[in-house]
C-alpha cells in the first residue's frame, strides 16, 4: 500500500532516525521529510523506495513540518528552532530563498 504505511520506516531505512514530516510534491517523484537531525532530506521515489537525493541544512532543532507549493518549486520547513525555512527547489541546486523568525508566546507550552 502507500501514504503513512509506506513511509512509516523511511527515517531508520536513510539512517536519520526519527522522521517528524513527510510532504510528497505532486506527481509523486519527490518526497521530503524532516526529523531530529535539523535537517531536510530529499528523497527521489520515483522508483518505489525512498531514494536520498539531497540534505537542506539551516535550521538549528529539529523539523517538524515539510510542504512543497503547488508547483513544487519551492518548499517551506518549520522547525523548534522557531524558524520557518523557504527553500527554493527550481535551480539544479536547491537553495535557501528566506528565514521567517517567530518569536515566543501563543503555542503549546508557551
Amino acid at each position: 500500500g502507500g501514504g503513512a504505511e509506506y513511509y512509516r520506516g523511511m527515517g531508520t531505512s536513510l539512517g536519520v532516525g526519527d522522521v517528524w514530516s513527510i510532504c510528497i510534491r505532486e506527481g509523486g517523484l519527490m518526497a521530503v521529510g524532516g526529523g531530529e537531525d535539523a535537517l531536510v532530506r530529499l528523497m527521489d521515489v520515483s522508483g518505489g523506495s525512498p531514494v536520498p537525493c539531497g540534505v537542506l541544512s539551516g535550521h538549528k532543532d529539529r523539523v517538524t513540518s515539510v510542504c512543497f507549493n503547488p508547483k513544487g518549486t519551492l518548499l517551506a520547513s518549520g522547525s523548534f528552532d522557531k524558524s520557518i525555512i523557504v527553500w527554493d527547489l527550481s535551480a539544479p541546486q536547491p537553495a535557501l530563498l528566506q528565514t521567517l523568525r517567530g518569536g515566543g508566546g501563543g503555542g503549546p507550552g508557551a
